[in-house]
C-alpha cells in the first residue's frame, strides 16, 4: 500500500546564495521533507530515524555552508582540478563584481537562471527550485525502488515588522568543520540597553547598516600582487580597480581559497569573525553616544548566536 511520511524542521540550512544582479546574500532556511512510497511488511515506508539521517546528511554534504550560484557564474581555470572558480554580483551600487576561487567543495551548483529580463529570479522562485533540487538530491540518497518520490519545503523564518534583521557573509579559517568555506546566514539582531530593555532604534540603524556586508578579520587581507592567483581572478573581474576592492586569502583545513570583491562590502575586524567576535565588534562599533551601555545580541542564522560582554 501507498503512504508517505513527513519530517517538519528536518534541518536549518546555512549559506551564501548568489543569483542574478540581487548579489550574494547569506541565507539561513528551514528545511521540510517528505517521502511518498510503498509500507514494507511492517507497515513502514522508512524509519523515521533513518529518513532524517538520510535526508540531512545529503543536504548537508552538498549544499550547507556553501556558496550556490547558476552554473553561468563559474569560470574556466588553469589551476588544480581540485579549485573552481566563480565571478558573481554582491548587489552593491557601483555594480561590482566578485570573484572566489576555493575547493570544489565550497560551492554548490544550482540548474536554475535569471528571468527574462536578466535580474534573476523572485524570492518565492528561488526557494521552489531550491526545494526542487534539494529533492532530487534526498530522493537519489533514498532506499530504492521503496521510495517513489520525495517533495521539499525551503522556508524562511517569519519575522514580523519589529524585528530588525539582515543577511551577511563570513568565513572562518580556523573552524574545523564547513564554517571555513564562504558562506553566510539571514538573522535577527537584537540590542538590549542598560536597563535590560529592547533598543528598537539601534537595531534597525545596525540591520539595515549590516545587510550584505562580508565579516572577516584583518589578518585575511593580503597584497594584491601577492601571488598568481589574485592576478588571475582580477583578470576575470575586467574593470575593477586595485584600490576599490579587498583582497582575501586564508587557508584551512579544507584547502586554500582566494576571494576578491569591493572594500564597500567589507566589514573588517580585529579579531576572527566567529559570532562572539561579531557580537562584540557592533557594540563597540553602535553602542557610544546615546546608546552608551547597550549590548548586541548577534544571532548566526536562526535561533542560535551570542550576546556581546
Amino acid at each position: 500500500m501507498p503512504a508517505n511520511i513527513f519530517v517538519r524542521d528536518l534541518t536549518i540550512l546555512d549559506c551564501a546564495v548568489a543569483m542574478g544582479s540581487g548579489g550574494a546574500q547569506g541565507a539561513s532556511w528551514h528545511v521540510d521533507v517528505e517521502w511518498h512510497g510503498k509500507r514494507d511488511a511492517h507497515g513502514m515506508v522508512l524509519d523515521f530515524g533513518e529518513a532524517k539521517r538520510l535526508a540531512k546528511d545529503c543536504l548537508d554534504t552538498h549544499f550547507d555552508h556553501r556558496l550556490l550560484l547558476p552554473s553561468s557564474q563559474f569560470r574556466a581555470h588553469p589551476f588544480a582540478q581540485s579549485h573552481r572558480m566563480a565571478v558573481f554580483s554582491l548587489g552593491c551600487s557601483k555594480g561590482q563584481d566578485a570573484a572566489l576561487l576555493a575547493p570544489v567543495s565550497h560551492f554548490a551548483e544550482l540548474k536554475m537562471g535569471t528571468n527574462e529580463s536578466g535580474l534573476g529570479i523572485s524570492q518565492e522562485g528561488l526557494l521552489q527550485g531550491l526545494a526542487q533540487e534539494f529533492a532530487k538530491k534526498i530522493k537519489n540518497s533514498s532506499p530504492q525502488p521503496q521510495i517513489d518520490s520525495v517533495s521539499v519545503v525551503v522556508r524562511e523564518e517569519i519575522l514580523t515588522p519589529d524585528v530588525a534583521a539582515y543577511s551577511y557573509t563570513h568565513s572562518l579559517q580556523f573552524h574545523s568543520g564547513n564554517c571555513q568555506r564562504f558562506h553566510g546566514h539571514r538573522n535577527r539582531v537584537e540590542v538590549l540597553n542598560a536597563s535590560g530593555g529592547r533598543n528598537r532604534i539601534l537595531e534597525k540603524t545596525l540591520a539595515a547598516e549590516c545587510h550584505g556586508l562580508y565579516f572577516i578579520g584583518a589578518s585575511y587581507l593580503k597584497a594584491p600582487r601577492s601571488c598568481s592567483e589574485f592576478v588571475f581572478l582580477q583578470r576575470a573581474l575586467e574593470s575593477s580597480a586595485e584600490e576599490e576592492m579587498a583582497w582575501v586569502s586564508y587557508e584551512g583545513s579544507q584547502g586554500p581559497v582566494w576571494l576578491v570583491l569591493p572594500r564597500s562590502q567589507v566589514e573588517v575586524m580585529s579579531s576572527e569573525s566567529t559570532v562572539e567576535n561579531i557580537a562584540e565588534h557592533l557594540t563597540g562599533k553602535y553602542a557610544h553616544g546615546d546608546h552608551r551601555g547597550s549590548r548586541v545580541r548577534a544571532f548566526e542564522g536562526i535561533a542560535k548566536g551570542s550576546l556581546a560582554p
